[in-house]
């Protein structure tokens, strides 16, 4: 019984290291997509505001 245990919260903690890694570089990747949409956003206000003015 003591086996199966074992087995049973290494699987739990081998599971939730890679749920943590999962999520993380997902999470870099949806931050870096989040980023470079603000940014051409930024661009485009900028570049509207000065066609305005002129």
């Amino acid at each position: 019984m003591k086996i199966f245990w074992l087995l049973v919260a290494i699987f739990c903690i081998v599971w939730y290291f890679s749920m943590t890694f999962y999520v993380g570089i997902r999470g870099f990747f949806d931050i870096q997509e989040m980023l470079r949409a603000l940014k051409s956003d930024k661009h485009q206000l900028y570049s509207t505001r000065e066609d305005n003015q002129s």
